[in-house]
């Protein structure tokens, strides 16, 4: 009976070691060699548009990718500082909103009527809170907090801009030897191994994962631009609060617009309510359409696995969980001999 059940303790003992090496790996490799693992998919991304102004511009392939990067990095720039002011002035229209009235008055959009919860006169009691609330987050607060922070902040950013010049210098030099890079890992003893599992990963979750973003990004846009329109305030903040809750499992734009709308009908702004109906429904039909038409039968891990891998990895590894958690458990499920799920599922539809 042992001897049977031999080949299912091997497995299972192949699993756990899979994990245990997933996590050293996260933890302690790729940190510092993320850099160069982004520079190389950057440069595989960008040496198309390289070769083409080699040919027609006969500009030397360094010179053409430090164009590409540079042009990149403008317009990357240019979307942060714009996008980035109007999220902070609609951040501080927030604070100062908050400041001249409290929560609770504008919670209940400044009427004054009594809240009672369950028979019970609760009003004094949220006003309380929402005052101390009110007070305590305050742009003082947050700058005394910084500055006390100062030495770590310095710390992190110091970080942040040798990473971005590693970075930079590192596309530009693959762009430059993606042949000798490629063949190097021709010759590697883990060609096969890295192959295989590229091809499972964009096999299994490659499409996955660039439609839950363009569903996310599009999410993003049609929430922020509707609630321009219909003239709620702070349209490009809750917008973006809005797609990142989209893309959440189990979650979706109905968390946030559903009981939004009844509390708009229950204060009495129809108006108001259906507008987010509207928009509820456009961001609905419009992640059924692309799941449905751009997915199709694609398979990437179930909607449990993502949310434990997401919780998983959030308390692993901190925010960064939120990718390296799901990344983790595709990589044990290649490992595990899971390699040919999406095959079996496309070959019984």
């Amino acid at each position: 009976m042992a001897w049977e059940n031999y080949g299912e303790w091997k497995r299972i003992l192949s699993v756990l070691m899979t994990a245990l090496v997933v996590y050293l790996v996260f933890q302690y490799v790729l940190p510092p060699v993320l850099p160069f693992v982004l520079a190389f998919l950057v440069a595989v991304l960008i040496r198309p548009l390289v070769h083409l102004m080699r040919k027609y511009l006969h500009v030397k392939e360094s010179i053409g990718a430090v164009l590409v990067l540079v042009l990149a990095g403008v317009l990357l720039f240019l979307l942060i500082y714009y996008g980035g002011g109007l999220l902070i002035r609609e951040m501080e229209g927030l604070l100062a909103e908050l400041r001249e009235q409290n929560l609770f008055q504008w919670f209940i959009g400044g009427k004054s009527e009594r809240l009672v919860i369950g028979g019970r006169d609760c009003t004094d009691v949220l006003k309380n809170i929402s005052e101390n609330l009110s007070s305590y987050f305050t742009w003082d607060r947050c700058i005394s907090y910084c500055m006390s922070h100062s030495a770590g902040v310095v710390r992190w950013c110091g970080g942040l801009f040798t990473a971005l010049f590693v970075f930079f210098i590192a596309s530009v030099l693959a762009v430059e030897e993606m042949e000798k890079l490629r063949q190097r890992l021709t010759m590697s003893g883990f060609y096969k191994e890295i192959v295989d599992f590229g091809m499972f990963i964009s096999r299994v979750c490659g499409k996955w994962l660039r439609v839950q973003a363009a569903i996310m990004l599009i999410t993003m846009c049609i929430s922020g631009i509707g609630l321009w329109f219909a003239g709620f305030s702070y349209a490009l903040l809750l917008g973006i609060l809005i797609g990142l809750v989209d893309v959440l499992p189990i979650f979706g734009t109905g968390t946030i617009y559903l009981p939004w709308l009844i509390w708009e009908f229950l204060n009495g702004n129809p108006g108001r309510g259906f507008s987010l109906l509207i928009i509820y429904l456009i961001c609905y039909l419009t992640r059924e359409f692309m799941e449905n038409v751009l997915m199709g039968k694609c398979m990437g891990i179930t909607a449990f696995e993502f949310l434990a891998a997401v919780y998983v990895g959030l308390k692993l590894f901190g925010a960064a969980g939120f990718i390296l958690g799901p990344f983790g458990v595709l990589i044990i499920l290649w490992k595990a001999g899971c390699r040919d799920l999406n095959e079996g599922e496309e070959g019984g539809a």
